[in-house]
Protein backbone atom coordinates (compact mmCIF):
# COMPACT_ATOMS: atom_id res chain seq x y z
CA UNK A 1 0.00 0.00 0.00
CA UNK A 2 1.15 3.28 -1.29
CA UNK A 3 1.58 6.56 1.06
CA UNK A 4 0.24 9.33 0.61
CA UNK A 5 3.13 12.16 -0.26
CA UNK A 6 3.68 14.68 2.42
CA UNK A 7 4.88 18.17 2.02
CA UNK A 8 8.27 19.65 3.29
CA UNK A 9 7.87 21.62 6.88
CA UNK A 10 8.10 25.28 6.10
CA UNK A 11 11.15 27.27 7.31
CA UNK A 12 10.78 30.15 9.86
CA UNK A 13 13.90 31.48 9.25
CA UNK A 14 13.40 34.78 6.64
CA UNK A 15 11.04 36.48 4.83
CA UNK A 16 8.53 34.05 2.59
CA UNK A 17 9.55 34.76 -1.10
CA UNK A 18 6.15 36.04 -2.76
CA UNK A 19 5.27 34.43 -6.59
CA UNK A 20 5.37 36.67 -9.04
CA UNK A 21 1.87 36.35 -10.28
CA UNK A 22 0.82 38.09 -6.44
CA UNK A 23 3.78 40.30 -6.54
CA UNK A 24 2.16 41.61 -9.87
CA UNK A 25 -1.43 41.44 -8.82
CA UNK A 26 -0.18 43.76 -5.72
CA UNK A 27 0.79 46.51 -7.62
CA UNK A 28 -1.88 49.02 -9.21
CA UNK A 29 -2.69 49.92 -12.41
CA UNK A 30 -0.22 52.33 -14.04
CA UNK A 31 -1.18 55.29 -15.56
CA UNK A 32 -1.66 54.22 -18.91
CA UNK A 33 -4.50 51.91 -18.12
CA UNK A 34 -5.97 54.25 -15.65
CA UNK A 35 -6.23 56.71 -18.88
CA UNK A 36 -7.15 54.30 -20.94
CA UNK A 37 -9.77 52.86 -18.72
CA UNK A 38 -11.23 56.14 -18.21
CA UNK A 39 -11.23 57.27 -21.57
CA UNK A 40 -12.96 53.94 -22.29
CA UNK A 41 -15.95 54.77 -19.73
CA UNK A 42 -16.58 58.15 -20.63
CA UNK A 43 -17.02 57.38 -24.25
CA UNK A 44 -19.31 54.30 -23.59
CA UNK A 45 -21.29 56.29 -21.14
CA UNK A 46 -21.67 59.18 -23.74
CA UNK A 47 -22.46 56.83 -26.49
CA UNK A 48 -25.17 54.83 -24.28
CA UNK A 49 -26.72 58.46 -22.93
CA UNK A 50 -26.72 59.94 -26.52
CA UNK A 51 -28.71 56.68 -27.90
CA UNK A 52 -31.09 56.54 -24.89
CA UNK A 53 -32.26 59.70 -25.16
CA UNK A 54 -32.82 59.44 -29.05
CA UNK A 55 -34.74 56.45 -27.90
CA UNK A 56 -37.02 58.61 -25.72
CA UNK A 57 -37.37 61.08 -27.57
CA UNK A 58 -40.41 59.91 -28.70
CA UNK A 59 -42.11 58.77 -25.82
CA UNK A 60 -44.48 61.13 -23.86
CA UNK A 61 -45.55 59.02 -20.66
CA UNK A 62 -47.94 60.30 -17.97
CA UNK A 63 -48.05 57.41 -16.26
CA UNK A 64 -47.36 57.05 -12.99
CA UNK A 65 -47.60 52.97 -12.90
CA UNK A 66 -43.63 52.33 -13.92
CA UNK A 67 -41.87 54.04 -11.34
CA UNK A 68 -44.52 52.76 -8.86
CA UNK A 69 -44.04 48.99 -10.15
CA UNK A 70 -39.65 50.20 -9.90
CA UNK A 71 -40.39 51.25 -6.23
CA UNK A 72 -41.93 47.73 -5.40
CA UNK A 73 -39.33 45.84 -6.88
CA UNK A 74 -36.64 48.00 -5.04
CA UNK A 75 -38.34 47.47 -1.88
CA UNK A 76 -38.88 43.85 -2.41
CA UNK A 77 -35.13 43.36 -3.26
CA UNK A 78 -33.93 45.25 -0.17
CA UNK A 79 -36.61 43.41 1.98
CA UNK A 80 -34.89 40.19 1.23
CA UNK A 81 -31.77 41.66 1.56
CA UNK A 82 -32.32 42.74 4.78
CA UNK A 83 -33.82 39.48 6.15
CA UNK A 84 -31.30 37.46 4.84
CA UNK A 85 -28.41 39.64 5.52
CA UNK A 86 -26.05 42.40 3.69
CA UNK A 87 -23.24 39.76 2.79
CA UNK A 88 -19.75 41.49 2.73
CA UNK A 89 -16.79 39.95 1.61
CA UNK A 90 -14.51 39.24 3.88
CA UNK A 91 -11.11 41.26 4.00
CA UNK A 92 -8.11 39.52 2.54
CA UNK A 93 -5.36 40.07 4.75
CA UNK A 94 -1.89 41.92 3.43
CA UNK A 95 1.60 40.45 4.45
Amino acid sequence: MATAPTLPAPSKSGPVAVPALEAKLGKGPGKIGVLVFVLVLIIGVGYAGSHLLSDLSGVHNTSVMPYLLLGVALLVALGFEFVTGFTIPPMRSRR
